[in-house]
């Protein structure tokens, strides 16, 4: 019963916080997120990898900064 309650009670707080619909501009439009892979941190991307990556970014809603 001491593991029970405690759990039970998270999981109910859990419940209750994602339930309805999430607010506007929460939703995924499928163009707000790249993979990089490690190769980006490595040493083995160059100047025109980055340059091209600069370019891709810029067709998606990827940004630096809150606009």
């Amino acid at each position: 019963m001491t593991l029970l309650l405690p759990t039970l009670a998270a999981a109910i707080a859990l419940r209750v916080n994602y339930t309805g619909d999430p607010a506007d501009g929460t939703r995924t439009r499928d163009r707000d997120a790249i993979w990089l892979g490690h190769a980006w941190v490595d040493g083995r991307k160059t100047d025109k990898d980055v340059t091209a990556l600069a370019a891709r970014l810029r067709t998606t809603g990827i940004r630096d900064r809150v606009r």
